[in-house]
Parts: structure tokens; C-alpha cells; sequence
């Protein structure tokens, strides 16, 4: 019988020497996780004076949208937002009394300063909108009121001014349950057809303005060409 030399491994060090190949991948490893990763789907990677859709809505903050009607306001734009697409999407809101937030794409943070804003002040549609125009690179426009504006001396001014921009303005109506108000209604689809953009007439009972509002988004805008799908729209069908 012979004695067989049976070869045997060296021990593993613990806590030992590291190899460089292993010192580089740690450190790669490392930095990977410290970097941002821009995940296409949901990061703009455009500025916003850049994005495909660049669209401005001016918000009736006035007095006479106190109550249930501002509130619904909140949640319209919040609803609207929600359905715009971050990555070719970029929105500024002008309301009649405040201070506008420009255009931008960090949609979440505009929901919550729309939320900031209260009903106060008088109906400046017209010189609003013609603010927006100037200030703000747009490809299309929104305006939503429940009343007519302060004057219309302005209307065929600022109707060429979004025919030379080549942008619509898409108007709805806040109809108001106490009393009819068919002089503003009148004015908000004559600023739509003007312009060639989308009436819309909201009526509390029949839908939520969340739901109406929200059809405005690019994504979703189309179905309203639709005249029998804006109607059921408008009538809380859908």
C-alpha cells in the first residue's frame, strides 16, 4: 500500500488582498448607483419651449367661481395633468389674478400650486390670454370660465394674434345652476369657433369637470371631434 499525496487548495482569506479586476468592477458597481438614471418613459428629455406639446391654460380664479367651483377647478387641471405625458408634454397655467406658473414639465409640482390658488378678483379672459400668447411659447391654448369677460374690445385682436400663432383655443363653459348665463356661453364657443378650437359645456349634476376637463389632455383630445362622444362627455355618459 502506498501513501497517496493528495493536493489540497489554500485557504480562502477573509478580509484579504483584493484583485484589481474586482477593485474596478466594485467601483463601476459604485457609480452606477450614484448616477441618475433617466428612464425615457417618464423623464422629459427635452426643455420645455421644446416639447411637442406645449400648452397654456388660463384659469378663472375670479370671485364668482367661490365655492364647489374652485374646488372643481383643482381637481380638473389635477385630472388634466395626470393625462399629459411628461416626456412630450410641457403646461403653463395663467389664472385671471394671480401670478401665472410658466410653462414647464414638472406636472406634479404645477397640480399642487394650482391647488394654492383661490377664487378672488374679476374676469380679465381676454387680456389673460393675450399675456399667454406673448409670454409663453404654446401650440395650443385653454381657457375655462364660468362668466364673460371684463370687455371684448380686445376679441379680433387677440383672435389674429392666435391665427398668426397658428393655435387654438379650446373654451369651456361652467354653466352656473341658478341662473343662465347665455351671453358668456355665447362668448366661449364664438373664442373656440373663432380659432377653431373645441367648445366644451360643463354642467355640475351631468359629469365633473375632473372628467370633463381631463378629455383636453393631447393624449385624449381627438375623441372630442367626435360630436356624439363630446356630447355623452358633457352629459356624464362616459
Amino acid at each position: 500500500m502506498t501513501n497517496e499525496i493528495v493536493p489540497t487548495k489554500p485557504p480562502v482569506r477573509i478580509g484579504g488582498p483584493v484583485g484589481l479586476a474586482a477593485k474596478k468592477a466594485a467601483a463601476a458597481l459604485a457609480q452606477k448607483e450614484e448616477e441618475k438614471v433617466i428612464d425615457p418613459r417618464i423623464t422629459p428629455l427635452l426643455p420645455p419651449d421644446q416639447m411637442p406639446d406645449r400648452i397654456g391654460i388660463v384659469m378663472d380664479d375670479s370671485g364668482s367661481m367661490g365655492g364647489s367651483k374652485i374646488k372643481d377647478a383643482h381637481a380638473g387641471i389635477d385630472e388634466f395633468l395626470r393625462c399629459c405625458k411628461p416626456t412630450t408634454t410641457a403646461v403653463a397655467i395663467y389664472p385671471m389674478n394671480v401670478s401665472p406658473i410658466h410653462l414647464n414639465t414638472t406636472l406634479p409640482s404645477t397640480a399642487i400650486m394650482v391647488n394654492k390658488i383661490y377664487a378672488t378678483g374679476s374676469t380679465p379672459l381676454l387680456e389673460t390670454l393675450d399675456k399667454m400668447l406673448d409670454s409663453e411659447p404654446l401650440t395650443r391654448a385653454i381657457v375655462f370660465s364660468d362668466g364673460s369677460p371684463n370687455h371684448e374690445r380686445t376679441f379680433n385682436e387677440v383672435v389674429a394674434k392666435c391665427k398668426s400663432k397658428e393655435i387654438v383655443v379650446d373654451t369651456v363653459y361652467i354653466a352656473d345652476s341658478h341662473y343662465e348665463n347665455s351671453l358668456a356661453e355665447s362668448f366661449m364657443k364664438r373664442l373656440a369657433d373663432a380659432t377653431g378650437g373645441i367648445f366644451m359645456k360643463f354642467e355640475a349634476g351631468k359629469s365633473t369637470f375632473r372628467n370633463s376637463f381631463k378629455y383636453l389632455a393631447p393624449g385624449t383630445r381627438m375623441q372630442l371631434m367626435d360630436k356624439s362622444f363630446k356630447e355623452k362627455v358633457e352629459r356624464g355618459e362616459i
